[in-house]
């Protein structure tokens, strides 16, 4: 699962909240930030006031979050990297009181498009010469 899709997920279980990644609301409610609904929807469950740190985030998030921890706030421009990695998520979520939804948009740009597996043999096939004559054979176009 990557990211987006899980912090997209995980904020369909708990309302949202801000400072920690869980936290409890005046209500009795636990709330969850981006990083608390993504742990969520990974299936850890963290205790009120703890932080998803970087040893239970799956590896494959990591590039997304350096890349992440890199990039300037869209609405104040700050470089923020309060956190070792994914410094801007918690920003977006806790400074500019984004939607766990909107910050699941925002992650998803920065994630990598993956490469198609479907019909891959027709993919191979259109790619593949007209001819048996090449360019390295002397064959002009």
């Amino acid at each position: 699962m990557k990211l987006s899709e899980a912090i997209r997920l995980g904020s369909t279980l708990k309302p949202q909240a801000t400072g920690a990644c869980f936290v409890k609301h005046a209500d009795g409610r636990i709330g969850t930030c981006a990083f608390g609904a993504a742990a969520e929807a990974i299936g850890i469950s963290l205790g009120v006031g703890s932080y998803f740190t970087w040893g239970l985030m799956p590896k494959s998030w990591w590039p997304v979050l350096i890349r992440i921890n890199n990039t300037a706030c869209p609405v104040c421009g700050v470089l923020d990297a309060g956190c070792a990695i994914g410094g801007l998520i918690p920003h977006l979520n806790d400074k500019e009181g984004w939607t766990r939804e909107r910050i699941a948009d925002f992650v998803e740009l920065h994630e990598p498009m993956p490469l198609p597996t479907d019909n891959i043999e027709e993919l191979e096939s259109k790619l593949a010469p007209q001819s048996s004559s090449s360019f390295m054979d002397g064959a002009r176009p």
